[in-house]
């Protein structure tokens, strides 16, 4: 039943239109940041660091030149249509025909979601080293920020390290979208409200400052003294948002 239902999920994801212009968006971006490092070999920690890019050390870049995009616009474009868009719309109401439980719907649109996100992290990191290894200056080992030299094996698993954090400040994205979109009446206000959080946080407490610049927090968290600590709070917001877009959803009338 469960995988009936994320298939499900799935098909009505893919028969949106904003969803294929959003991950073909997202290719366009990849390739266009793929040259751009491949001729400047040149990047960033934060304003203050720079770094030449080599075969070890270019795929948490790819993902620093990307983050915006899937930050502010992807992510919660993605999350706003599946929760808001479809109860708004009133897609779910044939779908509520059916004897299907809530919380398995719930759990479907959240697996989904967290699919296509790990899915999309995957590819560019895959593509962030092949692109190191293919036309960056070959190198044996490489630092990343304020740490030791790496060797090949060493850097994969900083890079895996990295991936990984900016997969948790997606899932925290998405979780505060989906939260958001379930309490605002349409998809304009949803995504209004996402951005005031993500800009507004800041303004609260410079500790949420990992949702504006995430790729600069990552280098800080995975540094030998770690200068930034945003996993409990990621990890927060995301059980927050989870338990609340929880019993929202288990609550509302989809069907009037």
């Amino acid at each position: 039943m469960m995988i009936r239902i994320m298939q499900s999920e799935w098909q009505r994801m893919w028969a949106r239109k904003k969803t294929k212009v959003l991950l073909f968006g997202y290719l366009g971006l990849l390739l266009l940041s793929c040259w751009f490092l491949s001729v400047f070999k040149i990047s960033f920690y934060d304003p203050a660091h720079d770094v030449h890019l080599n075969s070890l050390n270019t795929a948490p870049f790819l993902f620093r030149e990307l983050s915006f995009f899937l930050v502010f616009i992807l992510v919660p474009l993605l999350a706003i249509d599946s929760f808001n868009g479809e109860v708004r719309s009133g897609a779910l109401r044939m779908a509520f025909i059916r004897p299907l439980s809530r919380w398995r719907m719930w759990v479907a649109k959240w697996t989904v979601q967290g699919m296509v996100m790990a899915s999309l992290l995957v590819m560019t990191m895959g593509t962030g080293i092949l692109l190191g290894m293919g036309v960056m200056p070959e190198v044996n080992t490489a630092t990343f920020y304020k740490t030791e030299a790496f060797g090949f094996a060493g850097a994969i698993g900083y890079i895996v390290q990295y991936y990984s954090l900016g997969l948790l400040i997606l899932m925290t994205v998405s979780g505060v979208a989906q939260l958001i979109s379930l309490c605002m009446p349409n998809a304009v206000f949803s995504y209004v409200g996402v951005i005031a959080f993500l800009i507004g946080g800041i303004y609260v407490s410079e500790e949420m400052g990992f949702l504006l610049g995430g790729s600069d927090s990552i280098f800080k968290q995975l540094a030998p003294h770690p200068e930034a600590d945003f996993i409990g709070l990621a990890l927060g917001w995301g059980i927050i948002s989870w338990a609340l877009s929880f019993l929202i959803w288990t609550r509302r009338d989809f069907k009037g």
